[in-house]
């Protein structure tokens, strides 16, 4: 899930504090850097991209060229927007079991993706856990809607929420061992050097 990096239009919170022509130089880092570290050389999986805006997806294809599939992103809210992700993937695609991650997190692994598909043999959902209350990672073995509705979105109860609202529906699942976060403000970036050309 990605936006096309447009100044202005990515990483608003962290332009606050260092302008939105270098967090959009940050976010293109990240975006570059999340497809470098996940993208599987044995093809395990495919990597693809949903992005927004819709109007985007053909510049984003030439500028991040060599993925497996570009789609554009459908939908009001975040939610909208996952669950016609997973019903592209799982629904149209006919793959076994799909995941979603985020475009922004400097420690996501293809080690991570593959230790997701695992636990995804025994479960029907698996997150991927972040220290604000949300995730990084989504993985679903079956389309279903409850992980994806009534859920107050950018709160710290997302991951809460949605893992009461699987529950309530039957499903089982299973949180992933790494906790990531994204880079979202100013201090989020001092935490990471290579990142500190951004930070002065």
């Amino acid at each position: 899930m990605a936006k096309f990096p447009s100044p202005g239009k990515v990483k608003t919170r962290l332009a606050r504090s260092i302008g939105n022509d270098r967090a959009c130089k940050v976010y293109r880092r990240l975006l570059e850097r999340t497809v470098a570290n996940t993208t599987s050389n044995a093809k395990e999986y495919s990597l693809g991209v949903f992005v927004e805006p819709r109007a985007s997806l053909r510049e984003f294809s030439k500028e991040f060229a060599g993925l497996d599939f570009y789609y554009p992103q459908v939908g009001l809210n975040l939610g909208d927007r996952m669950y016609h992700a997973f019903e592209t993937l799982l629904s149209v695609t006919g793959v076994d079991a799909a995941i979603l991650i985020g475009a922004d997190i400097p420690g996501l692994s293809q080690s991570l993706i593959l230790d997701a598909f695992d636990h995804l043999l025994e479960n029907d959902i698996v997150w991927g856990p972040s220290s604000d209350g949300g995730y990084y990672l989504i993985g679903l073995r079956q389309l279903c809607t409850e992980p994806f509705t009534g859920i107050d979105w950018s709160t710290p109860q997302v991951l809460t929420r949605s893992i009461a609202k699987a529950r309530s529906a039957g499903l089982n699942y299973q949180l992933l061992k790494t906790e990531l976060d994204d880079i979202d403000t100013i201090d989020d970036l001092r935490l990471f050097p290579e990142f500190g050309e951004f930070a002065q």
